[in-house]
């Protein structure tokens, strides 16, 4: 069935249209950079339900953060947050965008 997901709710939180990756494969990526300097980029492989995400800062070389997600089911956002639910709902990512991006893991 593919990952669940509101395309506007992704371009309001991002501040960005995605980019396409391979339009066949449905794969995107969002990407939003706030003022500090830290990069936030999401890719989303609709179909293979899973989702990747990185954390850069301008000034660093090497990734802050990194992680795929697997057996993602559905990407919901409320207000400045961004969740992430697993086929069963259970929510494995939240990631907020203001004032700086904070990410909380919840394994």
């Amino acid at each position: 069935m593919g990952i669940i997901y509101d395309e506007l709710e992704l371009l309001e939180i991002f501040c960005n249209e995605h980019t396409v990756i391979d339009a066949d494969a449905s794969i995107y990526s969002y990407k939003s950079t706030d003022t500090s300097g830290y990069t936030l980029e999401l890719f989303i492989s609709v179909y293979k339900n899973y989702v990747s995400l990185e954390l850069t800062h301008e000034n660093l070389k090497s990734l802050i953060y990194d992680i795929v997600l697997v057996n993602v089911n559905k990407i919901k956002t409320w207000g400045n947050t961004l969740k992430i639910y697993d086929e069963s709902e259970k929510q494995l990512l939240q990631i907020s965008f203001k004032p700086n991006f904070s990410l909380q893991t919840k394994f």
